[in-house]
């Protein structure tokens, strides 16, 4: 689940948080969530995700700054 905590105004910094399930029957770690979305970004993001063991879920929060306006999407 991807989720913008606010209004999205262009030259304007919004939070987005995402809902990170392990669908696997075993742990993960040193997990990294990639995001990119033109007019949002500058090239892409990297964000660290912490360990998850197996249907763990964890909240990840990271913030944007779009710079074009008009429908945009944003990828995970």
């Amino acid at each position: 689940t991807i989720k913008v905590l606010g209004p999205a105004v262009v030259g304007v910094t919004v939070a987005v948080e995402v809902l990170v399930i392990n669908p696997l029957s075993e742990s993960v770690k040193d997990c990294v969530l990639m995001v990119e979305g033109s007019g949002l970004l500058q090239g892409q993001l990297s964000v660290e995700v912490p360990s998850l063991k197996p249907q763990e879920r964890a909240l990840i929060q990271f913030n944007i700054t779009p710079s074009k306006s008009g429908p945009r999407q944003l990828q995970v």
